[in-house]
């Protein structure tokens, strides 16, 4: 059930942040590959202990930056963005 809903691209944020520390990988791992999660959830799942969770999140950052639809100034600014964002959290945190 929860990783239907963190599949789930109308899934609210609050949610997607409490299922990116979930016990259990395969509910991180569906955060982690919804292009419609927050670059900041995104940027602390990178870091998760388990590398397949870590690399599909990086993945999905990639494909969300560099995606058909930006230009390459949209690009930097999502990435920088999201960088940013993970700074923020690791000093809030």
């Amino acid at each position: 059930m929860r990783i239907s809903v963190g599949s789930n691209p109308l899934t609210p944020l609050k949610i997607r942040f409490r299922l990116a520390v979930d016990e259990h990988p395969d509910v991180r791992y569906s955060i982690a590959e919804n292009a419609a999660t927050d670059l900041l959830v995104l940027f602390c799942l990178v870091h998760d202990d388990n590398p397949y969770v870590s690399q599909r999140a990086l993945q999905t950052i990639k494909r969300i930056a560099f995606g058909k639809k930006h230009n390459a100034m949209q690009r930097l600014l999502l990435f920088e963005q999201g960088l940013n964002q993970a700074g923020e959290h690791a000093r809030i945190s």
